[in-house]
């Protein structure tokens, strides 16, 4: 938790930062470009996280089935003409 708090507060200096000389604005890029790295870096990690640990949905046709019961009694007359907006897998199983 303090290497994350101590990181943020260098964020926050590298933004407040003002340049003034060419070489102040040479390490502040080179501080942005090693930021910017870092946060693509724990982004790709994070979603390669997330892959890893998401469950497959059945969408098998007994599930489908199954779950086609809760649909009967919907009210599908009030979204009459917006319909189209509806993906087509959803229209297919609702046809079927």
């Amino acid at each position: 938790m303090e290497s994350e708090w101590v990181r943020m507060k260098a964020a926050i200096a590298l933004a407040n930062q003002p340049n003034t000389t060419k070489t102040e604005t040479a390490i502040f890029h080179a501080n942005l470009k090693r930021a910017r790295d870092e946060a693509v870096a724990d982004c790709r990690a994070e979603r390669k996280r997330a892959r890893a640990n998401r469950t497959t949905t059945d969408l098998s046709d007994a599930s489908m089935r199954a779950a086609a019961q809760f649909t009967d009694r919907l009210p599908l007359a009030n979204y009459d003409g917006i319909l189209h907006l509806v993906p087509r897998l959803v229209n297919v199983v609702t046809a079927r």
